[in-house]
């Protein structure tokens, strides 16, 4: 076989190849994830299980105006703090995910932390964090509606 009839082959092979990627990728209802680094891991993990609540934590949500059927968001833009998590050798996992939330309040720093405690299935969502060493705006100290003393 000469090289024209290899390269013809060839040609037919890659068209062929590349038509079946083409339908087999575009006929899916959901895109395609890779999920191999362990932050996307962590919150492809809490997003698929159930959440739970701790009191604690709903009573902060009441208190910042958070809402609870947006979890899945908040977890998607958040970063997974491993430094701060409990993970080895621990039984409750406890994962740090800091986040900007999408609220009022536009001076929260990185240091606004969701907590979730995950053992095996179970994930509950223990405590929010909110670090108010910056005053929200110039004009203003610290609110005391950010602050909840009733939420320990």
């Amino acid at each position: 076989m000469n090289f024209f009839n290899r390269f013809y082959f060839f040609l037919i092979g890659i068209i062929l190849g590349c038509i079946l990627l083409f339908f087999s990728l575009n006929l899916r209802d959901k895109p395609l994830n890779f999920n191999y680094f362990p932050e996307s891991r962590v919150k492809q993990h809490l997003i698929k299980n159930k959440v739970s609540f701790s009191k604690k934590a709903l009573c902060k949500i009441d208190c910042y105006d958070l809402d609870t059927l947006l979890v899945s968001n908040y977890i998607e833009n958040s970063v997974v703090d491993f430094k701060k998590s409990k993970i080895r050798g621990h039984n409750p996992k406890i994962y740090y995910l800091s986040i900007d939330l999408p609220t009022h309040q536009d001076n929260f720093n990185e240091t606004t932390y969701i907590i979730f405690e995950t053992s095996g299935e179970i994930i509950e969502l223990t405590d929010i964090f909110l670090n108010l060493d910056v005053p929200l705006n110039q004009d203003s100290s610290y609110p005391s509606i950010y602050h909840c003393p009733h939420c320990f």
